[in-house]
């Protein structure tokens, strides 16, 4: 049979027979944010079973001294009764993905070797391909620990590399749970209502400090945004100019005021029933970020590997704990959804 060569261009098939020049830009479809992670402080655990301690005080009031008043009798020392301090612990867990560049991959690059690459070119782009592989793991890793930090659960044994204990749980055992009316089957419609029963419920605990950022999942954030007009009582008053042409509508709240203290807005995707399969409803949570910390056994890293097969690797592991301090600041509304059909 004699040989035909492929035009440059095959007007019927409409396909070229040669290497693909694709633009040098990925576009990443799955970017969520990850405010938890962003704004907790870094510590260090020193073991798997990180711990700390938190300091109680006796309640002043009309008690004597066997029931740790601070009160004392003439010519008596004034008591010792001081409170025991209360051990809090959480495991740590294990997060991370190895990024992998195969033989065949590099090899499908240069044509099977048909391609003549300039001295050294060939090692520079082995290793741009293993940072982008890297970099793609890490940005999953980072995901994976945002989930954590909000979703996780030691006592669950579903995943290999075990769970820390985060905020849905600790702030449903130790903070303020708003009574919304909802149920996991039924959610009920958000309202401004919640915040505020949230906010007052928290500070009649009496905590030493009080919330500074609400999370909220990115179903709720139209209904952020309506608060400021309707149950803020302070109407948008917007200037015309003009012909009244080019207006902006809306408005976005990036704060809210509770009156104990000004909670800042921030957006978390693992909130979302949409987002996140362990979430069955929206929910909002309050807490003071200086509080919440994230504990390092294993710092968040890279990691070259031996070759020990047909492709090079790297891996990017974790291990860590949440250390949360002073449960009774926090609350939390579960099982709502926005009220805007």
């Amino acid at each position: 049979m004699q040989y035909v060569d492929k035009a440059a261009l095959d007007t019927v098939a409409g396909a070229n027979f040669r290497r693909e020049d694709l633009s040098n830009t990925l576009s990443l479809t799955d970017g969520p944010k990850r405010p938890f992670t962003q704004n907790a402080p870094k510590v260090t655990a020193s073991n798997t079973v990180h711990q700390w301690n938190e300091q109680g005080l006796n309640t002043a009031g009309r008690n004597n001294v066997a029931a740790g008043g601070a009160t004392y009798a003439q010519g008596n020392l004034p008591p010792t009764a001081a409170k025991s301090p209360n051990r809090m612990t959480n495991a740590t867990a294990r997060t991370g993905r190895t990024a992998q560049v195969t033989d065949d991959m590099m090899a499908a690059f240069n044509g099977g070797g048909a391609i003549k690459l300039a001295d050294g070119e060939a090692e520079r782009m082995l290793q741009d391909a293993l940072d982008l592989e890297s970099s793609l793991v890490g940005i999953e890793c980072l995901n994976q620990i945002e989930w954590m930090h909000i979703t996780g659960d030691s006592t669950n044994a579903t995943m290999e590399g075990g769970e820390t204990d985060g905020l849905i749980k600790w702030v449903v055992a130790n903070g303020y749970s708003v009574t919304t009316g909802g149920s996991t089957s039924t959610p009920i419609a958000f309202a401004e209502s919640f915040i505020k029963d949230g906010s007052r419920g928290a500070a009649l605990q009496m905590p030493a400090i009080a919330p500074d950022t609400l999370l909220i999942s990115p179903e709720l954030v139209p209904d952020i945004a309506g608060f400021v007009a309707n149950g803020a009582g302070r109407p948008i008053v917007q200037v015309a100019s003009g012909e009244n042409a080019n207006l902006v509508a809306g408005s976005s709240v990036g704060f809210y005021n509770t009156a104990y203290s000004v909670l800042k807005i921030e957006v978390e995707p693992y909130l979302s029933p949409t987002y996140n399969s362990s979430a069955v409803n929206s929910s909002i949570i309050a807490y003071n970020k200086a509080l919440v910390k994230h504990a390092d056994l294993v710092k968040f890293g890279a990691e070259p590997l031996a070759r020990t097969d047909t492709s090079v690797k790297r891996m990017v592991t974790c291990v860590y704990a949440q250390e949360h301090r002073v449960g009774k600041h926090t609350f939390i509304a579960q099982n709502v959804k926005s009220a805007i059909a």
